[in-house]
């Protein structure tokens, strides 16, 4: 009878059926990677989930948000490939929610929000991921405003629209841009097709998908629009299609290829929604629908990993429902957060579609 033949440590081979290099390591092949993000030396080796060796790598928070009767400063963090409940990881400069929160593989940077009762602010702050030191000033956004939307590539992070209430009345189109790795005022980007507030959005590193608004009159006057910006350049954005059904407060997470977008309410702030719509993001034409989350989700927050999309809290609840962004199908408990809030776009990764 022959002898196994023992497959020595660092052993490396083409497995023809994911066309990756893999390298032998312990007692498992592990995918090698060929592009890192920006940050981490070359010599590391994924798995099929995440980057092994890195740390922090595959790390979600939820920076911030509303717990009655506080605004909350608390960082969440969790480790997307795995599942369990989230731990207390840091603190924000204050608490605040409807904070527009976008990441590059290093830092994430949250940008405005509502800070305390009737009071806006213009605060840009970052967090590192790889370090539990708490958030830090970053610069100013050019006005104060709370349900900003955000996304980011490895190099830029974009603020999108937000409102001015209850200070002023007005709802915004303006999109500002920082560059992550530096600190500073955000410089004017181009504007949204159309005024409004709590826009999810969720991008690949060339193009950002912008999906749902509370449009120019009621909170939840939804809409089924969705739009396109080039995150490399700046300009207005374009229509990219349609969602399936009107939504307010329905935020996303990507890969590369696919932006998720999930919850919200319409047409009532009691009509919660549990669909996941997606879309691809270097197509046009709109969405379609994916599955549903384990729970009604309003003003919850998402973020990613390559392989899985994560939301985040609610309204209601502390619940964390993931789901196999490549597939379809209703999405499946992770766990639960530390704190159990809401904020509406507070949450980022380190391993996002855009990076």
């Amino acid at each position: 009878m022959a002898v196994p033949q023992q497959i020595p440590e660092g052993a490396i081979r083409f497995n023809t059926d994911s066309s990756k290099m893999e390298v032998w390591i312990g007692d498992k092949w592990m995918i090698v990677s060929t592009s890192l993000p920006v940050g981490i030396s070359t010599g590391h080796t994924y798995d099929n989930t995440h980057l092994v060796n890195s740390a922090g790598h595959g790390r979600g928070f939820l920076c911030g948000g509303y717990a009655a009767p506080l605004f909350r400063d608390q960082v969440d963090m969790i480790t997307i490939p795995t599942q369990g409940n989230a731990v207390d990881f840091s603190e924000m400069t204050g608490g605040k929610y409807g904070a527009g929160t976008c990441s590059s593989s290093i830092r994430a940077v949250q940008m405005g929000g509502y800070q305390t009762p009737n009071v806006n602010t213009n605060l840009i702050e970052f967090i590192t991921f790889s370090t539990q030191s708490a958030g830090a000033n970053f610069g100013d956004l050019s006005m104060a405003r709370r349900g900003t939307g955000a996304v980011a590539n490895e190099t830029r992070g974009i603020a999108i629209a937000g409102t001015q209430h209850p200070t002023s009345p007005n709802k915004q189109n303006t999109m500002e841009f920082v560059t992550i790795a530096t600190e500073g005022d955000a410089v004017d980007f181009g504007d949204t097709t159309e005024v409004g507030n709590n826009m999810g959005a969720a991008g690949s590193p060339t193009r950002g998908v912008i999906a749902a608004n509370s449009g120019p009159g009621s909170p939840i006057a939804g809409v089924v629009t969705m739009q396109f910006i080039t995150i490399t350049t700046t300009g207005n954005a374009q229509d990219f299609g349609s969602l399936t059904q009107p939504l307010v407060e329905t935020f996303g997470c990507s890969n590369a290829t696919r932006a998720l977008f999930g919850g919200g309410v319409f047409p009532s702030p009691e009509a919660a929604q549990t669909r996941i719509e997606y879309c691809t993001i270097a197509t046009t034409g709109g969405s379609v629908f994916f599955g549903d989350l384990t729970v009604t989700r309003q003003h919850s927050s998402a973020c990613s990993s390559a392989v899985r999309g994560v939301w985040m809290g609610g309204v209601t609840h502390n619940v964390i429902d993931y789901v196999q962004i490549a597939t379809l199908g209703d999405a499946v408990d992770f766990g639960d957060l530390a704190l159990a809030r809401w904020g509406g776009n507070q949450a980022a990764s380190n391993s996002h579609g855009g990076l």
